[in-house]
């Protein structure tokens, strides 16, 4: 499961790298990822120089493959954890931002979660979150793969409030995308854990990185569309 995730992660190299320039203007000193993954965005963070770098993830099966990614890193610390059961996090002090990419969908109790992460920041500290966005994208898709919302900036203000949080920043991105995934999961429904479905997805995900990619991360660099498939939502500590 990991390599094949990984595979996929490749596929997508320059979309990975435009969603990570759109985190990076906020981040501090100290940063904390909430559910690192496979380490789709931690590779992003572990070629910079930060200070300290918390990586926090549940999976076992994933902390197998960002084990590979620390080894030797003394500014680098990796948890096997949810932020649920996450002991002791005062040991750590506190941090500038918390990055959270492609994880509070499968958060049942979303604003739990960004109430005890909100903890962890120092008073100004950011957390930036890049959701699925559009409701009327939800189908059977995003419950086979463990989504219990797809988000809009109502959301966000939902949210902030639950941290006692102010918004700094929200806004949809990928317009195109929306039309890609509506035809393929909403009218078509197709299952892309299948063989054929993972061969046509891998075809699409080549094409998308390689020609469309550049086009609209240049575009949405001058204008943020009216809606997208992705939200970013970035909070700031009171």
């Amino acid at each position: 499961m990991p390599a094949a995730v990984e595979f996929a992660d490749v596929l997508v190299a320059n979309y990975n790298r435009w969603l990570y320039s759109m985190v990076r203007p906020f981040l501090g000193q100290r940063v904390f990822e909430l559910g690192a993954g496979t380490g789709r965005f931690s590779r992003f963070l572990l070629n910079e120089k930060f200070p300290f770098l918390l990586l926090l993830e549940p999976s076992p099966v994933f902390l197998q493959s960002l084990s590979s990614l620390v080894p030797g890193k003394e500014n680098v610390l990796l948890i096997h954890s949810d932020i649920e059961s996450f002991e002791r996090p005062d040991l750590y002090g506190s941090f500038d931002s918390i990055i959270s990419i492609q994880v509070f969908e499968h958060i049942e109790n979303d604003e739990e979660t960004i109430a005890r992460a909100s903890h962890y920041l120092r008073p100004g500290g950011k957390i930036i979150l890049q959701v699925p966005a559009m409701e009327w994208l939800f189908g059977h898709w995003d419950k086979q793969i463990g989504h219990f919302r797809r988000y809009t900036k109502k959301d966000a203000i939902r949210l902030a409030k639950a941290g006692s949080m102010k918004i700094v920043q929200t806004f949809y991105f990928n317009l195109p995308g929306t039309i890609a995934w509506y035809i393929n999961f909403c009218l078509l429904k197709k299952d892309f854990r299948e063989k054929e479905g993972a061969k046509s997805l891998g075809k699409q995900g080549i094409f998308f990185d390689k020609w469309i990619v550049p086009l609209i991360s240049t575009c949405e660099k001058i204008f943020h569309p009216p809606f997208g498939i992705g939200l970013q939502i970035v909070m700031e500590k009171l």
